[in-house]
């Protein structure tokens, strides 16, 4: 999950060098976190939130077909 979501977000971003991922696993479920410096999180999120939402909605289906439960979270570095 961890590398298709780096994936993902490299290709959204020109410089995805100030971009850190970390797999957190508690209590059954993976816990995505995104560390990123505040204005690339508004790119991350996109306007009205649809950048997010179909990152969200393409690790749903690697979730779905891993039986994975996943949560991503977005914090600013």
């Amino acid at each position: 999950m961890k590398k298709l979501l780096n994936y993902i977000i490299e290709g959204i971003l020109d410089d995805p060098s100030g971009i850190k991922i970390e797999e957190q696993t508690e209590e059954g479920i993976l816990n995505l976190v995104v560390y990123a410096p505040k204005e690339i999180i508004g790119r991350i999120i996109g306007k009205n939130g649809r950048i997010i939402k179909s990152i969200r909605s393409l690790l749903k289906i690697k979730a779905i077909k891993n039986n994975i439960r996943f949560k991503l979270v977005l914090m600013e570095s």
